[in-house]
């Protein structure tokens, strides 16, 4: 409340009011790696709800339940048998300042593991095993920022595969749903600062096949 007060003696009142924006979530400042500031709901990296996109290349293990004339043949004390693959990974979803996301991927990997000898005429002294497969899963995960967009995170989610492994004395195949755990370094932007590098650990157990990748990828906020 102002008062006016004239010379005739007559005063005046007069209320004031001022506005002022109340905080939000999507209108605090962030601060990137770069010691950029940005602020609002579509201001770049880190800020606010961003969609983002990422992919990544990397080596699988594949540990697969070994056949009958394996275990009679490859007298190793092992029951399973590993194989190791390449797989291709792409995927998106929806992230909020780099610290909680949640999104879908698909996988894709093949691998041949060749091993013989020079010895043909005994069938147990040759291995040859095939495996392709391709697999859908989403996933969320939750990160703990060390610095901003940098720190390491983990994740839970749900995969299902659909793989198939050609031995000499059999083929098999293996389809299936099971949860998925996660856990991966976020290494921080670069150039324009909206792309991420990231290293990710993955292991599912599938009821015959236990699966388990490292990977390198970028990931890239809109």
């Amino acid at each position: 409340m102002v008062s006016l007060v004239l010379t005739s003696g007559v005063t005046l009142a007069a209320e004031v009011r001022i506005h002022t924006p109340q905080p939000s979530w999507s209108s605090l400042p962030v601060v990137t790696s770069d010691n950029r500031t940005y602020s609002g709901f579509n201001s770049g990296f880190n800020s606010g709800f961003n969609p983002y996109f990422d992919a990544a290349y990397g080596l699988s293990v594949l540990n697969w339940p070994k056949t009958e004339w394996q275990r009679a043949n490859e007298p190793d004390g092992s029951s399973r048998h590993a194989v190791v693959g390449r797989f291709f990974r792409v995927g998106g979803g929806i992230s909020w300042r780099s610290i909680l996301s949640g999104g879908m991927n698909v996988w894709l990997w093949n691998a041949d593991d060749n091993k013989s000898t020079t010895d043909s005429d005994e069938r147990s002294s040759n291995t040859v095993y095939q495996q392709d497969g391709a697999a859908f899963s989403w996933n969320v995960r939750a990160m703990l920022p060390i610095k901003p967009g940098q720190g390491p995170w983990f994740g839970y989610g749900r995969m299902c595969l659909r793989a198939s492994a050609t031995s000499l004395d059999s083929a098999r195949e293996v389809s299936g749903c099971t949860p998925m755990w996660q856990a991966g370094l976020s290494l921080g932007g670069f150039g324009s600062r909206a792309v991420s590098l990231y290293l990710e650990y993955d292991r599912a157990h599938f009821e015959e096949v236990h699966s388990y990748a490292i990977s390198a990828g970028l990931r890239g906020v809109f």
